[in-house]
């Protein structure tokens, strides 16, 4: 229901009632969407639904629609060619969708109410841009078309109403003044506007609304839209902010992002995110997680592995960070930040835990960190089986007993067993860490190429893994492979089945709401 006191103060658009005939109507017609009221002095129910149609303007002024009245005992001939059957009638025209009867009460607000919700998907068009401004920011996207006249670029942009996502608006404002036509898509969440730049067409322009969509300035990081920045060619800068904090200002931080976001456009992507939601990208983005806001790079690293990254955080200098002094995060702080690291000044910082005190104890599960990945590792002559795991994988939980099982069964000297937490250190960047866990052997004659374990869910295949990569003669109980594989070929069927029954009931609800 539309409230009046709320959109007669916030929008002031009087609608001017046109005395449609024979003359006019092709042209007012054109004036979509708009109300056109057929009426008969004679009936008088007709000036009481033209009372009430008088009464609703002040209620539609938000609409964008014209209204007009057509006397039809003036033009009978034309009243009947428009399927006029009885007086009064009152129908929305809204142009390609065609026209509806109003069959509701003779009151104001409910005539404004149904024009509400027959106009809820259809372009606005109002006489100018300041009429419009307070109708923006109701909405969370905006696609605003200005035009001179109703001329084929207001036509095409009329047309491509049905790619707008559902909470959104277009408007288009048609006003003789203007010196030019302008088409903007506006995010009011995070205050940005994109201009299309090319010839309106049919082909162009409904593709240009779904990258503003997919494609925005800044947004805030979802399931929807993961990809986009995980999978990005170009390095992605990511804001972290906890919205469970009491103080947090998400207004000042979009203002940060946006301005940054404009300044490394086509160079960065900007993206915000929400540790209380997506608190595992946190640590393996390279944060400690204890400060919020924070910022910090990913970007593709040279490396031998498809897609490794490497992350550089916004946290001042190692000196700084010894005495607990981190830089303030500013737009001019950040943007400074992100633009010595487009110029190759900024060094990857890796984060590690203390270094465990005493000699290494090569026939247990050997803990290394960050600063002794290198000597451990990539320095040592020794052959290196090593898990990387976060704390709250599951996988990884069992792993830790299959691994002890397996330093009983081989010797140190053949081959070392150890443990990397990524959630708080960090590997060098050119060995990748796809998920957790990551199992990796590192031969001695080849460090700088390691052998990725895919079988980490089966002890017995994990040791034929190393039977094979490293010629050992561990026992493999063969029938326990196969029957695990059969397990896991039932489980698999298994969900495929439930999947399959999830999609045979959503098709069937889609078809009854047919």
């Amino acid at each position: 229901m539309i409230i009046p006191a709320l959109f007669t103060l916030v929008i002031s658009v009087p609608i001017q009632v046109i005395e449609i005939n024979r003359n006019n109507i092709e042209k007012t017609e054109a004036l979509t969407p708009i109300v056109i009221l057929y009426v008969h002095p004679e009936e008088e129910s007709s000036q009481e639904m033209q009372t009430a149609l008088e009464g609703a303007l002040p209620l539609m002024e938000s609409l964008g629609t014209q209204v007009g009245i057509l006397n039809c005992s003036r033009s009978v001939t034309l009243c009947r060619n428009k399927g006029v059957k009885k007086f009064p009638e009152l129908k929305l025209h809204t142009g390609s969708h065609g026209s509806d009867v109003y069959k509701g009460e003779v009151d104001p607000e409910a005539i404004a109410d149904w024009v509400e919700k027959k106009t809820e998907k259809a372009v606005r068009v109002f006489p100018s841009r300041e009429n419009v401004e307070p109708l923006i920011a109701q909405y969370p996207h905006v696609v605003l078309g200005s035009f001179k006249t109703r001329n084929a670029d207001f036509k095409t942009f009329i047309q491509a109403q049905r790619h707008m996502h559902d909470d959104d608006i277009m408007i288009a404002v048609v006003d003789k003044n203007l010196t030019k036509n302008t088409i903007e898509f506006i995010d009011t969440q995070i205050n940005t506007t994109e201009f299309y730049t090319k010839p309106i067409s049919m082909f162009t322009f409904p593709d240009w609304i779904s990258t503003c969509y997919a494609n925005p300035l800044v947004d805030e990081i979802s399931e929807l839209n993961a990809g986009r920045y995980l999978d990005s060619e170009i390095p992605v800068g990511y804001f972290f902010v906890n919205k469970s904090y009491e103080n947090v200002d998400m207004n000042h931080l979009r203002t940060i992002a946006v301005t940054v976001a404009k300044a490394v456009k086509d160079r960065m992507l900007i993206v915000i995110v929400d540790h209380n939601r997506h608190w595992r990208m946190t640590s393996t983005l390279g944060l400690d997680g204890l400060r919020f806001p924070a910022f910090t790079i990913e970007s593709l690293w040279p490396s031998s592995y498809h897609r490794t990254k490497a992350h550089f955080p916004f946290l001042g200098t190692p000196e700084n960070i010894a005495r607990d002094q981190y830089p303030v995060l500013t737009a001019e702080n950040v943007l400074d930040f992100c633009e010595r690291f487009l110029r190759g000044e900024v060094p990857v910082m890796y984060r590690s835990e203390p270094v465990p005190e005493g000699p290494l104890n090569k026939s247990e599960v050997i803990k290394i960190v960050g600063d002794t990945f290198n000597s451990t590792i990539l320095d040592s002559d020794d052959n290196v089986f090593i898990k990387f795991t976060a704390p709250w994988c599951n996988h990884c939980k069992k792993l830790k007993a299959d691994f002890l099982t397996l330093t009983e069964m081989i010797d140190p000297e053949t081959l070392i067993f150890a443990d990397f937490d990524v959630t708080t250190n960090d590997p060098p960047p050119g060995f990748p860490v796809e998920g957790f866990p990551t199992i990796l052997l590192f031969k001695k004659e080849d460090k700088l190429h390691p052998i990725k374990c895919e079988t980490f869910y089966s002890l017995e295949k994990i040791k034929k893994f190393l039977n094979k990569e490293l010629k050992l003669e561990l026992p493999v109980d063969e029938q326990k492979i196969k029957e695990e594989d059969e397990k896991l070929e039932k489980e698999k069927e298994e969900r495929e089945a439930k999947e399959q029954k999830k999609l045979e009931k959503y098709r069937r609800s889609q078809q009854l709401e047919l």
